[in-house]
């Protein structure tokens, strides 16, 4: 893994030219992060390769470098960076979100989702290892709307998935936790007496 990660902000369009620039000069790795959107075309699906968070560049280095110098690459507009700090290197979550993303190449690919009921759940890939939230979800183009937070910037994307069958104990399992959280505190002490 690499000591020093950063996320910039770019001009939507240049982010493969802009992380070009900084590899060829700082010496540093960078990662323009996909997605796998399934697309129902010609009465099939199929799959193309688009971008996650159109912009957003995280960069991995073993060496430091100056912000300064990151600001003068062409058509980059800003280091990302928590309150108070200067240097704007990830941590905490975002630092897992970007070394999951390099683990994985830089491509997040599509859900997995159990179907219960009227219910579906997403039970894989970057809900399981980010806790992204579930916004929104349109069962005909089987896409769901994800809420992600990077350096306190709230992003919202659009992730396919698709419906896997639960095995009978995961379904079971599954929803007693939905009644669970749908019942009362005093419906629990009840039946946990």
């Amino acid at each position: 893994m690499y000591p020093y990660v950063r996320c910039l902000f770019c001009e939507t369009g240049y982010e493969e030219r802009v992380i070009r620039l900084i590899e060829a000069s700082d010496g540093c790795c960078g990662l323009f992060p996909r997605k796998i959107k399934r697309i129902f075309r010609a009465g099939k699906w199929t799959e193309e390769l688009k971008a996650l968070l159109p912009g957003y560049v995280f960069l991995f280095s073993e060496t430091e470098t100056p912000v300064e110098r990151l600001l003068q690459t062409e058509h980059v507009l800003r280091v990302l960076r928590y309150d108070g700090e200067p240097d704007g290197y990830l941590k905490g979550t975002d630092r897992e979100l970007a070394d999951m993303l390099l683990r994985q190449g830089g491509v997040v690919g599509v859900l997995e989702a159990v179907k219960i009921g009227s219910w579906i759940e997403i039970t894989d890939g970057l809900l399981k290892q980010y806790h992204g939230k579930v916004v929104r979800m349109d069962r005909r183009k089987r896409m769901a709307l994800i809420q992600l937070d990077i350096v306190g910037h709230a992003n919202q994307v659009w992730l396919s998935y698709e419906c896997i069958e639960p095995l009978a104990n995961q379904k079971e399992q599954t929803l007693s936790e939905l009644s669970e959280a749908q019942a009362s505190p005093e419906e629990i002490r009840q039946r946990d007496e």
